[in-house]
Order: structure tokens, then sequence, then C-alpha cells
């Protein structure tokens, strides 16, 4: 993959744009992936959450330690076969740029260990500069989608029956098919083609919120903003890739979503969410992570 000259500068604006983090305000219905006892993903916010022990001030006078941050941040699937670890081995520059953006992630809570230690909670939001340095290249950025004039001889009729068929958004049920989250999944027909993934995600948006949004509720996913006011609800019949974070949609299912063409608008804008089912014992909604 191609790496521009401009991406540092990129990725230090990105950082800079984003609000403070607050920890420990998890969404009903939020997708919890357990790292370890020392770190978690926030699938729903794209916020890593970890603990680190040491002297970081947060403020550059004392680096943060973040062995940590960064073991975590490896483990994360990028897409059906990749992890960021694997985006590190491909290209040498990954690192030290990945080194600079995690010590600019955010102190959100500092406690003390009865040994006097400091016992530091950081927060490193995976939107911005990180999902600019993540997000396979062939996400790229997708011209405006103009709306074509209704032609003369289309009738009220032909507007209504057109207005059902016009979504807000996607949001597809993927519960009990052992599913994983993943930076830049895909949805695909039983033919094999591509319904929605980096062929169809304007990388501007993809970069700002994320591809998706994973929750482990149907009623939170109904009720999220990337579902607007009439999203379409598709049943993922089962998964695919290594790291089941790619999935199958009907053949019918495929044609709905992609049959009008002001849908491409909400592909494009990441109007899409996948609920994933929660281990049964873990009422939570939390994921435990076994790619380690």
């Amino acid at each position: 993959m191609q790496r521009n000259g401009l991406l540092w500068i990129t990725v230090c604006i990105a950082l800079a744009l984003f609000p403070a983090l607050a920890v420990g305000t998890e969404q009903p219905g939020a997708l919890i992936e357990v790292i370890d006892s020392q770190a978690r993903i926030d699938w729903s916010k794209w916020v890593i959450y970890v603990t680190e022990l040491g002297g970081g001030n947060g403020d550059g006078s004392n680096p943060l330690p973040v062995s940590n941050l960064f073991s975590t941040i490896q483990k994360i699937r990028i897409d059906g076969s990749t992890q960021v670890s694997d985006l590190i081995r491909q290209e040498s520059m990954v690192r030290n740029q990945l080194q600079g953006m995690i010590r600019q992630a955010e102190v959100v809570k500092r406690g003390y260990l009865s040994n006097g230690v400091v016992e530091l909670t950081l927060a490193f939001d995976m939107r911005g500069g990180f999902a600019q340095l993540a997000l396979p290249a062939d996400i790229r950025p997708v011209p405006q989608i103009k709306t074509l004039g209704k032609p003369a001889s289309q009738t009220a009729e032909d507007d209504e029956a057109a207005s059902t068929r016009t979504y807000t958004g996607l949001i597809l049920d993927a519960r009990g098919l052992s599913a994983k989250p993943a930076m830049s999944p895909k949805i695909v027909s039983e033919a094999g083609d591509e319904v929605y993934g980096p062929t169809y995600v304007s990388r501007e948006f993809a970069v700002q919120k994320g591809m998706v949004q994973y929750t482990c509720s149907l009623e939170s996913g109904k009720d999220s903003p990337r579902a607007g006011c009439m999203p379409l609800l598709v049943r993922a019949l089962q998964t695919q890739g290594l790291n089941r974070c790619d999935f199958i949609v009907s053949n019918a299912d495929a044609n709905e979503i992609q049959g009008e063409h002001m849908n491409l608008r909400f592909l494009k804008e990441c109007q899409v969410t996948i609920v994933i089912d929660p281990p049964a014992a873990d009422k939570a909604g939390q994921v435990r992570s076994d790619d380690s």
C-alpha cells in the first residue's frame, strides 16, 4: 500500500478534532470487546480503553506509558484477514507513526495503588488519524451523489412506490453467527457480489465515524443515529473470512439494499449498524477476544 507524504499532517489535524473521551459511559447495547484484564474496545464508540502503570502526566512533561495500548492496537482486526500487526510488518513507517499517535492518548482516569504506583486509564480514539492510517487504501473519497430530476412521466403513485424503496440506513442482524467486529467489514451477496464495503464507502466518512457502528442489541441498533427514520433491516446468513467479520446476505436482500439509487447515499456515508450477539454468559455485551 502506498502512503502519501501528507499522511502525518492529516493524522495530527484529525487527532486535534475529536473531543474528550469519557470512561465508564458505555451506551445501552454497546459492544465491548475484552482483550485482557487491562484493555477493552468499545466498538460502539470506536474507542480503546487500557490501564497503564507509570508516572505519565498526560501533559507532555513526562511521557505516557503506552505498552498495553500499543499491544492492544496491534490486535485490532482491520478486515477479514488482516490485523494492525500485519500492517506494521508490511510497512516500516507505520510503527513510528502509530507510536506517535498513541502518545497523544487521553488520560481519562488516574488513581494510585497501595504501593504508590500511578494507575492510568487511557482512551484512544480509533477514528480520525488512526483510521486514516489503518483503513485499506482501496477505501477512497466518493464523489457527491446527485439526485436526478423526476421524469415528466412519473406519477404520484410512482413517487410513493419509490419512497418505499429508499432507506435512511442499514441494520444488519448478525446475531448468533459468532461474528467479530473489524474496522473494514464487508457485506456480500450469496453470489459473491460486494453489497457494502470499500467499494461503496467514502473515505471521508469512514475516517470520521468508522465504517459501521456495532451493537449487541437490535433495539439499540434501531435507535442508532445511523439507522435514521427508515432503516432497512437485513438478516445475515453467515460470516466469512479468517476473522469472521465479513457477512453474506441473500441475493434478494442484496438487491433490496442496492435496488434504489438513493440508497447508495447512506452506504457512502457509513449509515450502517451491525448487531452482533454477545456470548450467552455475558449480558453486558462483551466479546472476549481469542485472537491473541
